[in-house]
């Protein structure tokens, strides 16, 4: 019988798109809201596509002029975005190691690399999650429901 090696590359994989995918579309939903205007009000497709026209076809860059771009505010969000991220993803099954350790004597089901493993495969979900709640920005009954779906989801695994 041969014993099976922890990986940590698919759990720290997770961890990092996570954490990109999330800037993203953290910019995405920013330039959505504050610059198009879009979840503020109702809006028809007329609407939409009259000013997608009128910001992008009027011949400045606006939104996305390299000069108007605080880059030290950028940067603030990329480190605290990463610290929280990574933060919950050690704190968390640190945890429930430490409570496992409590309750009882020490299995091999219970080495913190596995927990931190089933930990950060369940995160999984919220990688098309964080996708679909920047998608429905203008039904906020949607977002909720993307948003406890995915905890549901990840409750579960």
């Amino acid at each position: 019988m041969t014993m099976q090696k922890d990986e940590l590359y698919g759990p720290i994989w997770i961890m990092f798109t996570l954490i990109i995918e999330l800037l993203i579309l953290g910019h995405v939903s920013n330039l959505l809201i504050i610059e198009l205007g879009f979840g503020t009000q109702s809006t028809n497709d007329k609407d939409i596509i009259d000013q997608l026209v009128s910001r992008l076809g009027s011949g400045t860059l606006g939104y996305f002029d390299p000069t108007s771009i605080n880059a030290n505010e950028s940067l603030k969000k990329i480190v605290t975005l990463t610290f929280i991220v990574t933060s919950f993803f050690m704190i968390v099954p640190f945890a429930v190691y430490m409570l496992l350790r409590s309750a009882g004597p020490p299995q091999d089901d219970n080495s913190f690399l596995r927990i931190f493993m089933l930990y950060a495969y369940s995160m999984a979900v919220f990688i098309p999650g964080s996708a679909l709640y920047t998608a429905a920005i203008g039904y906020s009954r949607v977002r909720w429901l993307v948003l406890i779906g995915s905890f549901l989801l990840a409750s579960y695994f």
